[in-house]
């Protein structure tokens, strides 16, 4: 199973909340990122943290974002929210 983790779980497995550290680190081969959580995460990151969040963020599956990919998550999503 493939995991795309919301920004607060990675906002808090970077401020080393235990139980996000926990979850990502089992999960962390099956997660992908997309670069809308890449850069709210980035936005919300200080200067001086600036690199450390970008190489702890390289660590995960990047994936990119079409229409295509788009048209199915809002699909997917009307479907199990209907």
């Amino acid at each position: 199973m493939r995991y795309v983790p919301d920004t607060v779980i990675l906002i808090d497995y970077l401020n080393a909340i235990p139980a996000a550290i926990k979850w990502l680190n089992e999960h962390h081969d099956d997660c992908v990122l997309t670069p809308i959580t890449r850069a709210e995460v980035l936005a919300g990151s200080d200067a001086q943290m600036m690199d450390i969040t970008n190489r702890r963020l390289d660590t995960f599956a990047q994936c990119d974002i079409d229409h295509a990919v788009a048209k199915t998550a809002a699909a997917l999503r009307k479907s199990l929210h209907a």
